[in-house]
């Protein structure tokens, strides 16, 4: 299964498929509309003379037209003289004087005409498409503690993206009121060129874009852009948090608390503590992680340790260690515990193409749960995936079918005006039900065709145990899983004809 889309899972949701089972239920009854009166009271007649009514900022104009004796009516251009004659010049609004005259829009006042605001026009200016709002002050808490997590000193970009446009100055217009009263505006300045590295340009130079990933910074003027992002030392809360899209490269020990995002690898020379490591790559810890149940690693690549103890950690790869303590462990590949001494202890390692350790357990009967190949979960929710795409057909032929049936009666029967502004709305809805439903089942498809790569990779997965597992292991294999009652070793476990099986290696 894909670990990542565009930096973040992208599933469907059981809330997503609750409410497909509610469309489903939905009884959507015919459309039915009790006769209306259509009948109109009759308006008082009015007396007044047609008139004009100008804005005090003669910025609008409003239009008052005296109703004419039966079967007179007015002409737009005679409509227009009146205007003229209350001095109303400019921004007349030719097709509400059409409108008026055609259907009779006598004794209310209309607006008919609109000045324009003068338009200032702008300097020349410069577009960031980077955070350059950088948080240099640690936050402070509501009950007045310090929140070092919170701080970044890191701007991010990636190869050729767009970092900056320039925009160029633009003369302003003079505005106009409806007696045709103008303003006038001042010319505008134009920016000169950034300089610095790490960047090109486009032909006309308004356009600036990111040679590599790196890390973006711009003062005086002055652009620069740097791939790998390397701190000398230790990473703590006061540094607290470390985002870059190249590589990272910590040299020292990573404490608790501190979150770490990099767009490709991670490479830390020391130990890390209860910190989270977040990796579009590989994440690399060259004397392990301690985790005090609060560490967390997430690699869309492989993650290497010397040990890691009481953390969780997801890879779209392999995870290969020599030791591993209470945690658990989620690979997409295998799952490899490498030495003469490499073990697992306590927690769950899920291996979708397999899992290779020394050991496995303890004799003091540590609960450890081992799983290789596609999980139970997984393999249900593809059936249950495989049932709601049929239930989002059903759904869209049924919003299909209505839209048939209202087209039909549109086109062959006679309809009164408020019977097809109904059908006009019903056909609205149910095109935005269809839109809704065919959304889903796109999702629900990605899904399904994500999961069946999954069940195919995860097919035929080994638990290679080369030396020793312990009583009071648990052993999954795809959908089946057994308990391990007494220690045995040199096991291959896998499922076969519905259970676990073994043989010897």
């Amino acid at each position: 299964m894909t670990l990542f889309e565009d930096g973040k899972e992208s599933r469907v949701g059981l809330e997503e498929l609750d409410w497909l089972d509610a469309q489903v239920r939905k009884n959507v009854p015919d459309y039915k509309v009790e006769d209306a009166d259509m009948s109109a009271e009759e308006l008082p007649q009015r007396v007044l003379a047609s008139y004009v009514r100008v804005a005090e900022d003669k910025m609008v104009a409003w239009l008052y037209l005296q109703a004419k004796p039966e079967n007179e009516e007015y002409a737009v251009d005679e409509v227009i003289g009146i205007l003229n004659g209350f001095h109303v010049t400019h921004g007349i609004d030719r097709d509400m004087i059409i409108a008026m005259v055609k259907k009779h829009v006598y004794e209310q006042e209309m607006e008919v005409a609109f000045g324009k605001e003068a338009d200032p026009g702008r300097d020349g200016y410069f577009e960031y498409f980077f955070d350059q709002n950088l948080k240099k002050e640690p936050k402070i808490l509501p009950d007045g503690s310090v929140d070092y997590t919170s701080m970044s000193q890191l701007a991010n970009v990636y190869q050729n993206q767009l970092i900056i446009r320039y925009h160029s100055a633009q003369d302003g217009e003079p505005g106009y009121t409806v007696d045709g009263d103008q303003t006038e505006v001042t010319p505008c300045a134009e920016l000169p060129k950034l300089q610095g590295k790490g960047f090109y340009m486009n032909e006309d130079g308004t356009e600036y874009y990111s040679e590599m990933d790196g890390k973006i910074s711009i003062q005086e003027g002055k652009i620069e852009i740097n791939q790998l992002h390397t701190i000398n030392g230790d990473v703590d809360l006061i540094v607290g948090r470390v985002e870059f899209y190249g590589d990272i490269e910590i040299t020292g020990n990573v404490a608790n608390g501190v979150v770490i995002k990099a767009g490709r690898n991670v490479t830390i020379g020391g130990t890390v503590s209860g910190a989270e490591i977040y990796a579009g790559g590989d994440v690399l810890i060259k004397h392990g992680l301690q985790g005090a149940n609060r560490a967390k690693i997430m690699a869309k690549g492989n993650v290497f340790a010397d040990f890691i103890e009481y953390a969780a950690v997801r890879a779209g790869c392999n995870i290969e260690e020599n030791f591993f303590l209470s945690s658990y462990l989620s690979a997409d590949g295998m799952i490899k515990a490498s030495g003469s001494k490499g073990s697992v202890i306590g927690g769950y390692a899920h291996g979708l193409c397999g899992i290779e350790c020394t050991a496995a357990g303890t004799d003091v009967e540590v609960k450890t749960v081992l799983h290789v190949g596609y999980e139970k979960e997984a393999y249900n929710k593809y059936l249950l995936l495989c049932q709601k795409e049929k239930d989002a057909e059903k759904l869209i032929r049924t919003v299909s079918d209505k839209l048939s049936d209202i087209q039909y009666e549109i086109k062959f029967k006679s309809l009164p005006a408020y019977r097809m502004e109904q059908m006009n709305r019903e056909v609205l809805e149910l095109a935005e039900q269809n839109k809704e439903y065919t959304k889903m089942i796109q999702r629900i498809r990605t899904e399904k065709e994500s999961l069946n790569r999954m069940l195919d990779q995860g097919r035929g997965a080994k638990l290679i145990v080369r030396d020793k597992i312990y009583r009071g292991c648990m052993v999954g294999a795809e959908r089946a899983q057994i308990s391990i009652d007494e220690d045995t070793g040199f096991k291959a476990f896998f499922y076969e004809n519905g259970t676990v099986e073994s043989r010897t290696l």
